[in-house]
């Protein structure tokens, strides 16, 4: 397909190369190997307009700024890549984002919502080796990405919820999975 104005730029280009008769132009039958190549186009390698989308929509979701309240920044960073990758998800989650997720948006959410820098290359390599109990707490679809299960919600609430941000006492009703 063609940029705008761009199938008539070409129509007239090869117009004028196929009618000329000027010297030095390049006919039809003539080498090809001495055209300009094009340029590889730089690859964005930490995220896509989408997963710029999907952080916008979740930052000032309200399950968004409870987490954040629930979880402060110290604990957030000192946990394990693969914690903070639960948390992350599990936060996507409670945002409405039900799809699976790559790497780059949890990096991404992690960083816009608590602050902290962990790397997709890390959270890459720590999901690719999950062992147990944390393989029962996300699933990963080929070719889709990550996403929390049921056990992973109830872990973040149990174990970082349950304690933080309420005085120790029950997870919000309103912040339980139906």
């Amino acid at each position: 397909s063609f940029k705008l104005g761009g199938e008539d730029h070409a129509v007239k280009t090869l117009t004028e190369i196929v009618s000329s008769d000027t010297p030095g132009q390049w006919p039809p039958s003539g080498d090809a190997s001495s055209a300009a190549k094009p340029k590889k186009t730089a690859r964005r390698s930490t995220s896509s307009k989408a997963d710029e989308e999907t952080i916008a929509k979740v930052l000032d979701h309200p399950e968004t700024k409870a987490l954040v309240v629930d979880i402060p920044h110290n604990a957030i960073t000192g946990m394990t890549v693969v914690d903070k990758a639960i948390v992350a998800l599990y936060g996507l989650h409670k945002a409405g984002i039900g799809s699976e997720v790559f790497y780059s948006v949890i990096s991404n959410y992690l960083y816009s919502v608590f602050h902290t820098t962990v790397t997709a290359d890390q959270i890459g390599s720590a999901l690719r080796h999950l062992t147990p109990p944390a393989d029962k707490y996300i699933v990963h679809k080929k070719d889709a990405g990550y996403r929390i299960t049921p056990s992973g919600s109830e872990y973040i609430e149990k174990t970082y919820r349950s304690s933080s941000g309420n005085n120790g006492g029950p997870v919000q009703t309103e912040l339980m999975e139906p």
